[in-house]
């Protein structure tokens, strides 16, 4: 039985961005993986989560309390004596080492987690779900033959010490890939996550594999969440932090405020749900009276930049159930940029309001815009996003949007 029901998976706001790579014994993953530790991998830190380390770890009691009992212990051990794979039924054991290492490393909820070895079949994709959003697969792809010459010359640097390399040990672990880790990629590629494939050779190095995944741009999260459009039914708009004095200081603070007031009548005229937050406003004052009307009555109070720092937003937002943030306010190399990591963190796809958004000075709006969108967020503006969640010219609520815009 799963944790989460499937249809819930995709609201839970604690999800890590997660890319996995999946390749036969000796392709090369853990090189990999501990070079993109290194290296970060497009605009994220990464960390690397290799699962056959941490059982092997969990084996000879250098798990670092993952909570395991004695008996799972006694299990795993004789799992990677027998060279099986963890089923459905045991996964509570994979989940706990996932947990403990996530805690272990005080893992930034904006780095992308680097899977090596977990899942390693549908049954287990299914149950990380809910844990993980996949924004990429990475197939390292080699024949047998060259998986043992791999090993023979240790090519990645990653099979000292190691006892499982004997030839008839690599021979059935490739043919058990192949029937389970194939219909993997499969099961992902059908739910329309990117897969990069790398042809591994003999000789290949983890920073040859490493600048192959760079260059498959196309391929990549960014290069597929280029093509998202906002859904009317998906989408919620967040206002943060447009108060007092400070407001009235923001680089072309008028024509801000006037076109906020457009997106949020055109959030009502749509049913879009809002979500406002004000910052220590015992300080900075209430929301300015321009906007103080037209938005909902409930303010949620925060004293950390980012609205992610303050749980009744967090609870706000996951209750909502959507995916899509609609964010501005003020300002934006501040409040607002570190919401919009928070939350592209949390697996949100994220649509800043370029002309809704502003800073004292237009070089800090800019270079806040642009942090975000080198993070994985989507740039937008008032009339952009109205018509692109409207979808299309007829309606009343296109006559609405249109009286709103003009």
């Amino acid at each position: 039985m799963h944790a989460t029901p499937p249809a819930q998976a995709a609201h839970r706001p604690d999800r890590r961005r997660a890319i996995l790579l999946v390749g036969p014994t000796g392709s090369g993953k853990t090189p990999l993986g501990d070079l993109l530790e290194t290296t970060g991998l497009w605009g994220r830190p990464c960390v690397h989560f290799d699962f056959g380390a941490a059982l092997r770890a969990c084996a000879a009691g250098r798990d670092g309390g993952a909570g395991l009992t004695s008996d799972e212990r006694g299990f795993v051990g004789r799992v990677l004596g027998s060279e099986a794979l963890l089923e459905d039924e045991q996964f509570p054991i994979a989940e706990k080492l996932f947990r403990s290492f996530l805690a272990r490393r005080a893992v930034d909820p904006g780095a992308l987690v680097v899977l090596n070895g977990l899942p390693r079949h549908v049954g287990q994709a299914t149950d990380m779900e809910p844990r993980v959003a996949m924004q990429a697969v990475v197939c390292l792809s080699c024949t047998a033959e060259v998986v043992w010459h791999r090993i023979r010359t240790n090519a990645g640097g990653d099979r000292t010490g190691r006892v499982d390399d004997g030839f008839d040990a690599v021979r059935r672990k490739v043919d058990r890939f192949r029937r389970r880790t194939e219909p993997l990629v499969a099961y992902y590629r059908d739910r329309g996550t990117p897969v990069v494939l790398i042809d591994v050779a003999a000789d290949t190095t983890a920073g040859a594999m490493e600048q192959r995944l760079r260059q498959s741009r196309a391929e990549t999260p960014q290069a597929r969440e280029a093509h998202g459009m906002l859904h009317v039914d998906d989408a919620v708009l967040v206002v943060v932090d447009v108060q007092g004095k400070l407001a009235r200081l923001m680089h072309e603070s008028e024509a801000l405020l006037a076109d906020l007031a457009k997106l949020i009548r055109g959030a009502h005229a749509l049913g879009v749900p809002i979500i406002v937050t004000e910052q220590n406003p015992a300080g900075l004052g209430p929301t300015v009276p321009e906007l103080s009307d037209l938005l909902p009555a409930q303010r949620i109070a925060k004293t950390a930049f980012s609205c992610c720092g303050e749980g009744a937003f967090v609870h706000a937002l996951e209750a909502t159930g959507r995916r899509q943030v609609l964010l501005c306010g003020i300002e934006t190399h501040i409040c607002v940029y570190q919401t919009a990591l928070d939350l592209l963190g949390r697996a949100y796809e994220v649509h800043v309001v370029a002309d809704g958004v502003s800073s004292r000075t237009a070089r800090n709006r800019d270079i806040g815009l642009g942090k975000i969108e080198r993070a994985g967020g989507h740039r937008t503006s008032v009339e952009t996003a109205l018509f692109e969640l409207l979808k299309v010219a007829e309606g009343d609520t296109f006559k609405a949007i249109l009286k709103i815009v003009k």
